[in-house]
C-alpha cells in the first residue's frame, strides 16, 4: 500500500490517494476465476465491427487544431493511467510543456497529425486491436462481484476525448 501511495502522490493524484488510504477498492486476485468474471462483463468486440460514419455526417474531413490537442491532452485527470502501449497521459503532459520547448511545438504537430487520420477513420483494420484495445482489471466491489476496468491506449482515448468535446458543443 505505501508503494501504491507513494505512486499516486507522485502522479499528484490527491483523489486517488485518498481512495487508496480509505481502503474503498482493491484489485481482484489475478486468477482464472477473475479472469473468467471479467470476461463476462467485459466481451470482445466482434470480428466484423467497423468504425462508421452517421449517414447524415458531414463528408468533409475531420480536422482538429493544435490548441484542442493541448487541451485534450490537459484534461486528463492526474494519475490516469497507461494502457496497453505504457503510455501514460502524464508522458503527454510533460512533452508539451513549456519547458520542453521547440519539442512541444513538434510534437503537437504530429499528434494533429494522428489525431487527424484516426478521427476520419484511417487506421488500417489489422492496427484496430492494439490501439484500440484496452487493459482490462477487476476491482473488488463490496458485494462480492468485481468491477471491469478497461483502460485504453492513451492515444486512442485523446482522439475519443476531442471527438466527443466537439459532439458535446453540438448538443442541445
Amino acid at each position: 500500500m505505501k508503494r501504491l501511495v507513494n505512486k499516486k502522490i507522485s502522479d499528484f493524484n490527491v483523489k486517488g490517494t485518498l481512495q487508496t488510504l480509505s481502503g474503498n477498492s482493491s484489485f481482484a486476485n489475478p486468477n482464472e476465476e477473475s479472469f473468467n468474471t471479467l470476461q463476462q462483463k467485459h466481451p470482445q468486440a466482434p470480428d466484423d465491427l467497423k468504425p462508421r460514419r452517421p449517414p447524415d455526417a458531414d463528408t468533409s474531413p475531420i480536422c482538429y487544431s493544435t490548441a484542442q490537442i493541448r487541451a485534450a491532452i490537459s484534461s486528463f485527470p492526474h494519475g490516469s493511467g497507461a494502457g496497453l502501449d505504457g503510455l501514460r497521459p502524464q508522458h503527454l503532459k510533460d512533452y508539451i510543456s513549456i519547458t520542453a520547448g521547440d519539442a512541444s511545438t513538434s510534437l503537437l504537430i504530429s499528434l494533429k497529425e494522428l489525431v487527424n487520420y484516426l478521427a476520419n477513420g484511417h487506421l488500417l483494420t489489422d492496427l484496430r486491436p492494439f490501439l484500440y484495445g484496452a487493459q482490462l482489471h477487476g476491482l473488488c466491489k463490496s458485494n462480492g462481484d468485481l468491477r471491469p476496468i478497461a483502460v485504453g491506449c492513451t492515444y486512442q482515448r485523446l482522439v475519443a476525448k476531442i471527438l466527443l468535446e466537439s459532439l458535446h458543443s453540438k448538443a442541445p
